[in-house]
C-alpha cells in the first residue's frame, strides 16, 4: 500500500518529465536517480545531526517531564489526570542503565533486528514502487479492456482523474511535511528548545501521517515547548 501511494504521488513528475519528450522508462530513471541522491544526501548530511540531537532529547525526557510537572497548569492536570505520573512510570519501565533505546528495543539483539527489519521493508518499498510506477500505464489499460466498451472512455477517464488526484494528495502532503520541518526546527532554534534538528525530523515524520499527523507533531511540539515555560508552549502551539 505504501509503495503503492508512493507511486501514485511520484507519477505527476514522472508525466511532467515524459512532456518533455522523454520515454516513461527514462522519466522514471530521473526520478529514481533523484529520489536516491536526495537519499544519501539525508543521510550524510541531516542523520548524523538528528541521531545526536535525538540521542540528548531522549537522555533529557526525565528532565523534560520534571520541568512539565512544575509548571502550574500541568501539575493540576496531572493531579486529576496523573498524565506526567504515568509518563515517568513508563519511562522507567523501558529504560535499562540509561540506554532507552536499546531498551525500547528489547536489547542489542533486538536493535540488530529492528534495523535489519526496517532495512529490508525500505528496499522492499523501492522495488515495489519502482515497479508500480513504471508498469502503471499498462496496469490501467489492463484493467480499462475489462471493463464494457460502452463505459470505457468515461472510466478510463475517471481512473486517470482519481490517480491524478491520489498523486496531487501525496505530493503535497509530502511537501506540507517538509514546510512543516523546516518551520518547526527554524522556530525550535529561536526558542531555545533542545535539539531542534530532532524535532523537527520528527514533525517531519509525523506530518506524513493523513489527518492526524499534524496534530501529533503539534502535540510533542508542545510539550517540549510547554516543558521550558508556559508562555514558549503557548507561542508553539499557536505557531504550529
Amino acid at each position: 500500500i505504501v509503495a503503492l501511494f508512493l507511486a501514485t504521488g511520484l507519477n505527476p513528475a514522472v508525466v511532467a518529465i515524459q512532456r518533455r519528450g522523454l520515454s516513461r522508462a527514462n522519466a522514471v530513471a530521473v526520478i529514481f536517480v533523484s529520489v536516491i541522491a536526495f537519499v544519501v544526501f539525508f543521510i550524510a548530511v541531516v542523520i548524523p545531526p538528528v541521531v545526536s540531537q535525538g540521542t540528548q532529547l531522549i537522555n533529557s525526557l526525565p528532565d523534560l517531564l520534571t520541568d512539565l510537572d512544575k509548571n502550574p497548569t500541568i501539575a493540576d492536570l496531572n493531579k486529576q489526570f496523573g498524565i506526567i505520573d504515568s509518563l515517568q512510570s513508563k519511562l522507567k519501565e523501558i529504560t535499562s542503565d540509561g540506554t532507552l533505546i536499546i531498551s525500547a528495543f528489547g536489547g542489542v539483539i533486538g536493535v540488530g533486528k529492528s534495523v535489519l527489519s526496517g532495512t529490508f521493508t525500505a528496499l522492499t518499498i523501492l522495488i515495489l514502487t519502482l515497479y508500480f510506477i513504471t508498469s502503471l500505464p499498462q496496469a490501467v489499460n489492463l484493467g480499462l479492456s475489462l471493463v464494457p466498451a460502452s463505459r470505457r472512455d468515461r472510466v478510463g477517464l475517471l481512473t486517470n482523474a482519481i490517480i491524478a488526484r491520489m498523486g496531487s494528495f501525496v505530493g503535497s502532503q509530502i511537501l506540507i511535511a517538509a514546510m512543516a520541518a523546516v518551520f518547526v526546527t527554524i522556530l525550535s532554534t529561536i526558542l531555545g528548545l533542545p535539539s531542534p534538528i530532532a524535532i523537527g525530523m520528527f514533525v517531519l515524520v509525523a506530518a506524513l501521517i493523513p489527518l492526524i499527523g499534524h496534530f501529533i507533531g503539534a502535540g510533542i511540539f508542545t510539550l517540549i515547548a510547554l516543558s521550558q515555560s508556559l508562555l514558549i508552549g503557548v507561542v508553539a502551539f499557536v505557531a504550529y
